[in-house]
């Protein structure tokens, strides 16, 4: 089990539910990160959602162990400069406060709240760019431990859902199968909005397996930039890869290949 007082790891969790709330078509920020941005980072957008940690405290153990409340900071930044900021302030605030009550538990905590009334700063002069107004809403969330499980949803395609299909992919028969029709590399993936137990994390080396059924060319798993060997026969092929770059989960066809995988595993080490 993930333990529970690895503060990072339910940051990056909470930042999954908040990105997902917070940014895209008609949502209220620009831009979200899951830590506290150098200043360099903000690249002068407006609004910007960010998440820094404000400490852990261990609760009373109980008889299936001890609890970790974990102490977190969500930071919305809008530009002084913008017309109506207050209200752009407002607007980020109601869709944080959305987000927290649809997410009270889940797989990685029993309990989230804000726990003190949100206050407004100013950022000095050019910090992130440009003069920012910014909101402090502090949350508390109390950790469940993490299962070592598979990171992966729909890894047996029992369904045509949550995964991104690249040229020449698609799903059924309880497999993800490759026409051939790809000129180049052909992925097929799934960003970490859809992966569970928080998904894959950079840095951390997972165990994976899967099933290849090949009548050509290659196929390997690849863990945000990193790529597992090359497969060129049928098989179950099991193999360690350290998540490394971008958080997204892929299965790349080679431009030869033509074939299916099903049964896709991948747990921490």
């Amino acid at each position: 089990m993930s333990n529970r007082s690895d503060r990072k790891a339910y940051r990056e969790a909470l930042g999954v539910v908040l990105e997902a709330a917070l940014v895209g078509t008609g949502l209220p920020a620009q831009a979200f990160e899951d830590h506290l941005p150098k200043s360099s980072e903000f690249d002068g957008r407006s609004p910007f959602i960010c998440l820094a940690s404000a400490g852990s405290n261990q609760e009373r153990g109980t008889l299936s162990g001890k609890f970790y409340v974990h102490n977190i900071n969500i930071l919305a930044f809008v530009a002084r400069a913008d017309t109506a900021a207050e209200d752009a302030l407002d607007r980020c605030y109601t869709y944080i406060a959305d987000a927290l009550e649809a997410n009270k538990s889940c797989d990685y905590w029993d309990s989230l709240q804000q726990t003190e009334r949100s206050f407004v700063d100013a950022t000095p002069e050019g910090w992130g760019g440009q003069p920012y107004w910014i909101e402090t809403i502090p949350v508390s969330l109390r950790g469940i431990a993490v299962p070592d499980a598979n990171r992966i949803t729909n890894s047996t395609f029992d369904v045509d859902e949550k995964w991104t299909k690249g040229t020449g992919w698609t799903i059924s028969g309880l497999k993800a199968n490759s026409s051939g029709a790809q000129t180049g590399f052909s992925y097929l993936y799934q960003v970490k909005a859809d992966q569970q137990y928080g998904g894959l994390q950079v840095g951390t080396t997972y165990n994976t397996s899967f099933v290849v059924t090949r009548t050509a060319g290659s196929v390997r798993l690849r863990l945000g930039t990193a790529n597992g060997t090359a497969r060129t026969t049928s098989g179950t092929f099991t193999e360690a890869i350290t998540r490394a770059g971008d958080e997204v989960f892929s299965v790349a066809a080679y431009s030869d290949f033509i074939g299916s995988v099903d049964t896709i595993v991948v747990e921490p080490a």
